[in-house]
């Protein structure tokens, strides 16, 4: 997504620097209602900042006392950190710029509760500093080009620079195509990695060395006694997540929530506070589908202004192809829900709450033996998060289960307490009994005040027809608001997917077998198995390598920024 760019240099050919900091801008700059920053340049860095003009709408870089920042991002808890540190009111790069010189050190990150990315340029000690916050779902990555560092929000800005040399990463092809997303710090070019969750990136340009350091540990955290009484621990989750909602609601933007039939984004409505509507809710699906169904109920209950889209086989493939190159070919273009209608969604409101990474406090990945801090850094960061950053392209999201409260609250339940949701549901039943008593939760096909006995045969039946339609067989019978393997199947997917895997000039075979390819589509297309997943992969790796090496499949540009 838009974002920062820049790198350090020495003074010569000052000229030709700007150019490569023009061109690292320009290509991350997608959309005609994005803003650049002027492009800040002297003798030790260039660096700026495009952005989709909906906060931190103030030119960047702030200055002051030789200190130079650039923040995307935000920070939710601006009241709090002002009263802590007895600032006057500002932006969050002068909060940040005056905490900053009261304290002398980085040690008040631990204070913000917010989801960012920071360049600062200390022009005192000659330094640049990378930061980001605990969560690190801001992206920014960084690598070193001929003895300097240079750092982008998207990777396909570093191609820009004339001396970096593009190597595709072997790992990285191994992780997309074999778990669907990339992992740890890595990304699909060698020596170029993801700023890591909570670090602070010390790069003195004087000696051209770098410190990579921790300033949040998770694994800090301690467990409370599982004998604590199960009502106290409702109350408190309860009592910090409306104040999660309300921290990322504002007056001064227009506000929307993604609504499925799900649990988690429908929470949020439940908790969204009165006094910041109107509030507008959004739905996408095929037609007829039960998440829209259940959406729409929820919606009503709530008296929200309420949207519905459509997607279908005909209109899902083609704005996928804008989002490899959007995503720098991250996400699996089978998992771009929504980009269909992404621009119709940024006419109806500017910010959307999104009930992404719920997931802990449903206690998804206490119960089966995973590490749910790997899972924090991980899945929820390199898959789901790429999906929820593809939205921030066109408007802005939070997601207040990242709260910093909650989330410290929510890792010191046992794992074993939160698992199969027995603090989530029991929560949701008794403060939101409106939303949650009657109104069906679609992964059951039941509501979750259902008798256990009644959830388990119903899930056990879903499962069944699900493995069927698999296999082919019973093509109607899966519920859920999209139908990929019946959409791949159909033109204008086919069509395009066969054209691309089956082409002789295709990419792809110099890192992946052309034959494990051709096998998947044939079980695919003519045996009527269910490998939408892993062509999708496939398809989306090929069309990043086209768009990098050959330049096609990119997206039209009409700018006028």
């Amino acid at each position: 997504m838009p974002g920062l760019i820049g790198f350090t240099k020495n003074n010569s050919d000052i000229t030709s620097k700007i150019n490569i900091v023009e061109k690292m801008q320009d290509i991350i700059t997608h959309l005609p209602f994005y803003t650049k920053d002027p492009i800040y340049d002297d003798e030790l860095i260039s660096a700026s900042r495009t952005h989709i003009n909906i906060i931190q709408k103030e030119i960047q870089p702030f200055e002051a006392n030789n200190h130079l920042i650039w923040l995307d991002g935000e920070f939710y808890n601006q009241t709090e950190l002002i009263k802590k540190y007895n600032l006057a009111a500002g932006n969050d790069p002068e909060i940040f710029h005056a905490i900053y010189g009261k304290e002398k050190s980085f040690s008040f990150l631990k204070d913000i509760d917010g989801i960012y990315v920071v360049v600062l340029y200390d022009r005192n000690n000659k330094k640049v500093y990378l930061i980001n916050d605990r969560y690190g779902y801001r992206h920014l990555y960084w690598t070193v080009i001929g003895k300097e560092l240079a750092w982008s929000s998207e990777i396909k800005a570093f191609a820009e620079h004339p001396a970096f040399k593009i190597e595709i990463n072997k790992r990285s092809v191994d992780d997309f195509v074999n778990e669907g997303y990339l992992s740890g710090n890595g990304t699909w070019f060698e020596n170029v990695e993801l700023l890591p969750p909570a670090s602070i990136l010390s790069w003195d340009i004087n000696t051209k060395t770098y410190e990579l350091n921790n300033h949040w540990d998770w694994g800090k955290i301690s467990l409370i006694s599982e004998a604590t009484d199960r009502r106290e621990i409702i109350e408190e989750l309860y009592r910090l997540f409306l104040q999660a909602v309300e921290r990322r609601c504002s007056k001064k933007m227009v506000m929307g929530i993604e609504l499925s039939g799900g649990l988690d984004s429908r929470a949020i409505l439940a908790a969204y506070p009165e006094k910041y509507k109107p509030l507008h809710t959004v739905t996408f699906g095929k037609a007829g589908s039960s998440e829209k169904n259940i959406a729409a109920e929820a919606a009503k209950l709530k008296g929200s202004i309420h949207h519905e889209f459509e997607i279908s086989d005909k209109n899902w493939i083609h704005p996928r192809l804008n989002g490899v190159w959007w995503t720098d070919g991250q996400k699996n273009l089978k998992h771009m829900h929504g980009i269909e209608v992404f621009d119709k969604i940024k006419k109806i409101y500017d910010v959307t709450m999104t009930g992404n990474h719920a997931i802990f406090i449903k206690g998804g990945y206490s119960n089966n033996n995973l590490n749910e801090l790997d899972m924090l850094r991980e899945k929820q960061n390199r898959h789901i998060n790429m999906g929820a950053r593809l939205r921030q392209f066109y408007i802005e999201l939070r997601r207040p289960f990242l709260d910093n409260d909650l989330m410290f609250f929510t890792l010191s339940i046992p794992g074993q307490m939160r698992a199969n949701m027995d603090i989530f549901n029991p929560m949701l039943l008794s403060k939101f009994e409106t939303y949650f008593k009657k109104l069906s939760y679609e992964a059951y096909g039941l509501p979750i005040s259902s008798p256990k006995v009644a959830i388990v045969f119903n899930r056990a039946i879903r499962g069944a027809k699900r493995r069927l339609y698999n296999r082919g067989i019973c093509s109607n019978a899966v519920e859920g608001y999209t139908d990929y393997f019946q959409w791949t199947r159909n033109d204008p997917a086919k069509s395009l997917i066969l054209s691309i895997l089956n082409n002789k000039d295709a990419i792809y075979p110099e890192f992946v077998s052309r034959e494990k390819v051709a096998r998947d589509l044939k079980s695919h297309f003519y045996n009527k198995i269910n490998r939408s997943e892993q062509i999708c992969r496939y398809l989306t790796f090929e069309i990043w390598l086209q768009q990098i090496f050959e330049n096609k499949f990119r997206p039209e540009r009409n700018l006028r920024c």
